[in-house]
């Protein structure tokens, strides 16, 4: 009997520190009865049926992101059905968003191939956040991708437009980037660019070529203004006794020049010096004084071939003499 008092005593001590261990006890929570254990319930079925009804998984990000295309609702145990057609997924692999266009398959369709924009106006906004002026900075582009044969993913090219030039203005260019064809997903191959000063800058390419001389004679491509001012300039005709000479397409010579000769003597001009003689010889020449003195006087072709032209100026007098000599 002592023993059991003894038992009590320490009972009702227990019970009376409880409250200050864990705190009052309230009657009136769930865990007083069974409506806990009943609710826990409740809750858990809830939740599958909103998991079902709206496409996710409560217990994991939203929606559908991962590697593997998905064949059943977020539940994972529910089959796809005619409900879920409009269900977002994102592949984990490249963060590519696809619509479920077909719940039979099912048949996941990629927005990066199906999107399109339909309006009066329509438009398509990139806007770079960072606050900066630096060159080049403030871009944004769109990148075209493909696969290889063995299912290699790489970048082909990219259309870039960022600011042009340091200043804090709203400058812009343009730029296409293209893949050198080892480049991965770093294309760095710049074909043409854009200035907002209404310039086009090249690159070394097929298109424009920047060749002083115009060897190539390439057909299919466009000198720079730099290669052909320094072409044009570098052209000089070759000089002889006094005169010009010059070849046109087709083969016509063009042979001029002026010189001073002693009057009644004859002065030969020696086309050969030139480093060009006519081919035939059917040549024909003029030649005139410039002393109105002497008005009367001519000058007398002497001789005229392929080599020479001898002219005689009749009057004792020297004189400033221009001649032309044209053939083939």
């Amino acid at each position: 009997m002592k023993r059991k008092q003894i038992i009590f005593g320490i009972t009702v001590i227990l019970l009376a520190w409880l409250p200050i261990f864990m705190g009052a006890w309230d009657n009136d929570k769930p865990a007083d009865s069974d409506a806990w254990n009943n609710a826990a319930g409740f809750i858990r079925d809830n939740n599958d049926a909103l998991e079902v009804e709206f496409g996710i998984d409560l217990a994991l990000p939203h929606p559908y992101f991962q590697s593997a295309a998905p064949t059943l609702k977020p539940d994972g145990s529910t089959a796809l059905d005619s409900g879920d057609n409009g269900r977002l997924w994102v592949d984990s692999d490249d963060n590519i968003i696809y619509i479920l266009t077909a719940f039979g398959g099912p048949t996941w369709t990629a927005q990066t191939a199906a999107s399109s924009i339909a309006a009066s106006d329509a438009t398509f906004t990139l806007q770079n956040t960072d606050e900066e002026d630096s060159a080049g900075g403030r871009q944004s582009r769109f990148i075209h991708k493909g696969e290889q044969s063995g299912g290699e993913v790489t970048t082909l090219g990219f259309w870039e437009i960022s600011h042009d030039g340091t200043s804090d203005d709203e400058k812009g260019k343009a730029r296409l980037v293209l893949n050198s064809g080892s480049e991965g997903n770093s294309p760095s191959n710049i074909p043409i660019s854009y200035t907002a000063d209404g310039k086009i800058a090249v690159s070394t390419s097929l298109s424009v070529l920047d060749e002083d001389t115009l060897s190539s004679d390439d057909d299919k491509v466009l000198a720079t203004q730099q290669s052909i001012k320094a072409y044009v300039d570098a052209i000089t005709d070759p000089a002889y006794s006094g005169g010009q000479d010059h070849t046109f397409v087709g083969g016509l010579q063009i042979k001029f020049g002026k010189l001073t000769t002693p009057g009644g003597t004859t002065a030969t001009i020696t086309f050969a010096t030139a480093g060009a003689v006519f081919d035939n010889a059917a040549i024909v020449a003029f030649a005139s004084h410039t002393d109105v003195s002497q008005a009367t006087d001519s000058v007398v072709i002497q001789t005229l071939n392929t080599t020479t032209l001898g002219l005689l100026y009749s009057t004792n007098v020297n004189d400033d003499i221009y001649w032309v000599a044209i053939g083939y």
